[in-house]
Formats: C-alpha cells, structure tokens, sequence
C-alpha cells in the first residue's frame, strides 16, 4: 500500500507540469550561462587559445578553439530562443560533459587548475571540485531540458524572426572571435607617443627572487605564451627595449614547458632571460597575453598598453 502510494507520488511529481516549468528555466540558465561564457572570451580568443594550448593537446585543437566561443553564443541564444528545444538540450549536456572530461585531463596530466570557461574572469572559474560539481549541476539541467518539453515562451510567427537574429549575431561573432585571435578587441591602436597605464599592486616578490632582480634597475616583466599569435607579433619590438637601452634587462616568464619554450627562444634569438612558473603565478599578474610591466625598485610601477609599440614612440621610459 505504501510503496503504491510513494510510486504515484512519484508519478504526479515527474509529470507535473512543474518538470516542464523547470526545463523552461533550465533552458534559460544555460542559455544566459553560454551567452555570458562565449561573449567573454571573444573579447581575446587569443588568450582562450593559449590556454587551450597548455593542455596536452594536438595542434589542431588550438585552431579549432577560436570557433568554441561564437558558437557558446549561438548555442546559448538557440536554447534561450527555444529552437528544437530536446537537440539544443541534448547539445548543451554533450559539450558540458566534454568541457568536464577535458578540463580533467589537463588537471590530471598537467596541474592546469584554470578551465577558461569564462575567458579572463577568474572570479568566475573556482576551485577544480567547484567547477567539476558546477558542471556536473549544470549536466543536470541540460538532462531536465532534454526529457521534458519547456513552457512555450515565443509565438510560431515570431520564429523566423529569432533565426534570422541568431543567424546575424553569429556571422558578426565569428568575425570578431577572428580578429582577436590576433589581438585583443580592447587594444589600444595608440597616437605618436604612447604612456604606461597605472598598474594595479601585484606581487612579484617570487619572480624577483628567481631572476635576482635588483632594485636600482629598471625592467620590463614580459609575461607571454609561445602560442600566441599576438606574442609574436610584438617580439621584435620586446627586444628592441633592451637593445636601445631603454631598460637595464627583460624577464621574460611563461607557464608552457620547457620544450616548448626552448624552441620560441631558439626561433627569436631572445636577448634575455625566460622563467617556467606555475600557471597560478601568470593568473596572479594577467588574464591576457601578451602582458608588459615597467618594474622599478622591484615592483610594478606602468602597464605597458597593447599593442607593444616601438620604444622609440614609447614615453614612459
């Protein structure tokens, strides 16, 4: 009798239309969740692909995660749009339960505690165990929204209308994910002369002792990626800083491995010093690359703007 009475129970519940209620705001949730996580990262795909690259992936990998972002947001308005509502759900689910297994593996294989999901918002990513049983609440949801049908929130006449939207926003969106795959959508493209940019306090203490930095000199902290595009780009006017005197010396920092590094100083012919540090370093100075300090008496004084001028134009030294 009583089992009977709990199995009905259970029946009413699951039936309810409080399951399709909650699929309505389950859609909504990862909707607005993968709208924010895409916008954000478009800002700088470039930096979303050279933490892509720290995991132990194949080079492919980095080329195919400039397209990750844009696509967020496409899937992210389809499921708040309710465009084929159980495939849109199941998709979510799909890429959350990817995003989880990856970010395992390089947490496994290579201590990468930072899993990107909101591009360079670390306020927004936590602790490995928060982002693992986040993702595995949001799993949850994606599953709610693919068994059970949500509440209607649009008319049929209105659904052309919505394609026809998603459709514009994502042309527009993989055009710019292009764009800052080689620099940052907020870089400066400065005047003649170009200052420093007051720099928040951040402590350097691990890396002066490492580089043995003294503190009558003045330095150019150049926080990097081998893989980014960007990084590249600025190299040759990096260096020029110490070529012309403009600093007594660069350090150079990175959280790629060792090989990898050696074969980016191999092919610049660096004239200066580069360091490995943990990844938790990097994070506590940049959520972008490439990244220039002006050090004096040892700590941080100037942020130098992007992109990285020549230090002829440059006035802050």
């Amino acid at each position: 009798m009583k089992f009977t009475i709990l199995l009905s129970f259970k029946n009413q519940i699951l039936d309810f239309p409080l399951m399709n209620k909650l699929s309505t705001v389950a859609h909504i949730v990862l909707g607005a969740l993968f709208l924010i996580s895409g916008l954000i990262k478009i800002g700088d795909v470039g930096a979303f692909v050279s933490l892509v690259s720290e995991y132990p992936v194949p080079g492919f990998a980095q080329h195919l995660a400039i397209f990750l972002p844009p696509a967020e947001v496409i899937l992210g308005l389809a499921l708040i749009f309710q465009f084929n509502t159980q495939r849109m759900a199941l998709a979510s689910g799909a890429l959350l339960t990817f995003f989880t297994v990856f970010y395992v593996y390089g947490y496994a294989t290579a201590g990468i505690s930072d899993c990107g999901c909101f591009g360079n918002v670390p306020f927004l990513d936590g602790h490995p165990l928060i982002v693992i049983i986040r993702n595995a609440v949001l799993i949850g949801l994606s599953y709610v929204g693919w068994k059970y049908e949500p509440n209607a929130l649009f008319g049929k006449k209105s659904e052309f209308s919505r394609q026809m939207i998603t459709l514009a926003i994502g042309i527009v969106l993989f055009t710019l994910a292009g764009v800052s795959s080689e620099r940052p959508l907020s870089a400066n493209f400065g005047a003649e002369e170009v200052s420093g940019i007051t720099a928040p306090r951040l402590n350097i203490e691990p890396i002066v002792e490492m580089a043995d930095m003294r503190p009558e000199n003045t330095y150019l902290l150049y926080i990097y990626s081998p893989t980014c595009p960007a990084c590249w780009d600025t190299m040759e006017n990096v260096k020029a800083y110490k070529t012309y005197g403009k600093v007594d010396d660069i350090i150079g920092i990175t959280s790629t491995t060792a090989d990898v590094n050696r074969q980016f100083v191999d092919l610049f012919q660096l004239n200066f010093e580069t360091y490995l540090v943990d990844n938790n370093i990097i994070r506590g100075l940049t959520n972008s690359y490439p990244r220039i300090y002006i050090v004096r008496n040892n700590r941080i004084t100037e942020q130098m703007p992007y992109p990285i001028v020549s230090p002829h134009r440059y006035r802050g030294l």
